[in-house]
């Protein structure tokens, strides 16, 4: 799971939650001064173009890799929230 970590960020802890009726396995990353939320579960329909939405303070970028779906969960500008995305679904 440390290679899913983007460049500067190292696994803190994982757990499975549940997120909108899913299973999904929580990763949380952190730089030390910063921190991000990455969620992944089994995905097997077509694969479909990242969507970045807003949800209070936080930003969140939804991917599929048609492998696996992603959520990233960050309180970083949206555009850095898909960055962070970028990176794990290259990795997945």
């Amino acid at each position: 799971m440390t290679a899913l970590a983007a460049a500067g960020y190292r696994l803190e802890r994982g757990k499975i939650c549940g997120v909108g009726g899913l299973r999904m396995l929580h990763l949380i990353f952190s730089s030390g001064t910063r921190r991000y939320s990455l969620f992944i579960s089994p995905h097997f329909g077509p694969v479909e173009t990242m969507r970045t939405t807003a949800f209070g303070a936080e930003r969140i970028a939804a991917f599929e890799t048609g492998h696996y779906r992603g959520l990233v969960v960050s309180e970083r500008p949206a555009v850095e929230c898909a960055e962070l995305a970028h990176a794990a679904q290259k990795r997945l």
